[in-house]
């Protein structure tokens, strides 16, 4: 060992390489092990989700808009998709996400799916065929801030 009397490590060349190694063998490799299991795991399973994902979008496409998200869309943004000035309708949330739309469909979480599925949330059209997708998928959980208004 590159250690001197006291059980220094006589360089600090010496201790980097030590370090480094420890790193790699108590960490690094069992950290990889885990994630390369989990890829396996989750590879496995986004395969049935996304078979589940497009069934469920082909059957949204087709129902009517269920009443509760009429009364959804009411609490919302008052059923409409844009202001009197022909704005769209926005919210900013706390955390610098916004919501947009007749449904309030959150940019952050929600706008890669819609636009996957071929939506646009910022049009009344694919913000309404997102907030069914999300109602068949989710249930009523995106909406929860506004419960009390759309639950009575």
């Amino acid at each position: 060992m590159n250690r001197d009397k006291k059980g220094r490590f006589a360089s600090i060349k010496s201790f980097a390489k030590k370090a480094v190694m420890w790193y790699v063998t108590r960490c690094l490799i069992p950290a990889l092990i885990v994630i390369a299991i989990m890829g396996v795991s989750v590879h496995a399973q986004s395969q049935v989700i996304n078979t589940v994902t497009v069934d469920r979008v082909i059957e949204v496409q087709s129902k009517e808009l269920p009443p509760i998200l009429e009364r959804v869309a009411k609490c919302e943004s008052n059923g409409q998709q844009f202001d009197k000035n022909g704005k769209l309708m926005k919210h900013v949330n706390v955390d610098g996400t916004v919501d947009y739309g007749k449904f309030m469909i959150n940019d952050y979480h929600w706008e890669a799916k819609a636009v996957a599925m071929g939506w646009n949330i910022y049009e009344e059209k694919g913000n309404t065929e997102m907030a069914k997708w999300l109602y068949a998928n989710r249930g009523t959980q995106d909406w929860s801030a506004s419960f009390k208004c759309w639950s009575k």
